[in-house]
């Protein structure tokens, strides 16, 4: 092969390759504007439907519905305590709303946010007397749920609503036989005698197994007491109903933890056959909406666990 053939080999091969990197550097291109096209869609179409306020609608005479669903954590932004309570705020101020409906389909959660929720009604309820609150249970209304339904002034239930399980756990675990199995040594230096409390990887001690049940039992006693508050002489107080079970919704009437069956759609219903029900839940910001709508957990989603204490059936 002459040096000409061997040249023209060399060029058209070039060629050929700078074809092939140009489609690749043009699909490529055409990808990355696609993504952002996506992208710039659902951020301005979350933009523009939370722009959509329901301000015209609230100007009429309706129902407020707040949404309570999953663990009451304070990580979790639509079931923590401040935007729960930003929620009932601006259902109660509202002149225009005739009653508040919080639905509650939680198993529970944190000790400490169900109280401050519970609070929140009962000082909500001074200051609006007008203006009833009622609580209607799902699937759950347990344990911390349950907590938060005692403060409205009426609770609903379908027949088959797991409420109730007034009491409160600590979960833990303990690995220190495992790790005498393995011959792993534990490393642990404190200032405090009852510093290492809490630690799974140390021997479990009598005095701290006394003074944790010690510390749920107050935290126990301020559930109790709260509910009594809440409740009122509706308990028939005859029955264990502080012993931590559960029972359905047609047990719980017939035990004064629930005044009667029903459920959120019905209830507005029987408050207002003609008034509109609005949603005042709290919403996911953009950013987490859209998170949720690529498929991608957000990092509060992940680290979202409840505390050790809590209330759970």
């Amino acid at each position: 092969m002459d040096e000409q053939s061997v040249l023209k080999d060399i060029v058209l091969t070039s060629i050929k390759e700078n074809r092939k990197t140009q489609r690749w550097a043009i699909f490529f291109r055409l990808l990355f504007w696609g993504y952002l096209f996506f992208v710039t869609f659902i951020v301005a179409r979350l933009i523009f439907s939370e722009n959509q306020s329901t301000t015209s609608s609230t100007q009429k005479n309706h129902i407020a519905l707040i949404r309570l669903e999953g663990v009451i954590d304070s990580l979790n932004h639509t079931t923590n305590s401040n935007s729960i309570i930003d929620s009932l705020e601006n259902a109660f101020k509202n002149k225009n709303s005739q009653a508040v409906i919080l639905y509650i389909n939680s198993p529970g959660g944190s000790a400490v946010e169900s109280d401050i929720i519970f609070r929140a009604i009962r000082e909500l309820s001074k200051t609006y007397p007008k203006k009833n609150i009622v609580a209607v249970a799902g699937e759950y209304a347990a344990s911390g749920g349950y907590y938060i339904a005692s403060a409205c002034k009426k609770i609903y239930a379908n027949n088959a609503s797991i409420v109730g399980s007034i009491g409160v756990r600590f979960d833990s675990f303990g690995f220190s036989e495992l790790m005498k199995r393995y011959g792993v040594e534990r490393r642990l230096y404190t200032a405090g005698d009852h510093k290492d409390l809490l630690d799974p990887f140390s021997p479990s001690k009598d005095r701290d197994k006394k003074y944790l049940i010690t510390m749920l039992n107050e935290i126990h006693k301020t559930f109790i007491a709260s509910v009594k508050e809440g409740r009122g002489d509706r308990l028939k107080e005859s029955e264990p109903l502080f012993d931590g079970r559960a029972w359905v919704g047609s047990q719980a009437l017939g035990l004064g933890i629930i005044d009667e069956i029903g459920d959120y759609r019905s209830v507005a219903k029987s408050i207002d056959a003609n008034a509109s029900l609005i949603d005042y839940s709290p919403k996911l910001s953009v950013m987490e909406e859209l998170a949720s709508n690529l498929g991608i957990r957000s990092l509060v989603t992940t680290l979202n666990h409840p505390s050790p204490i809590t209330l759970l059936p």
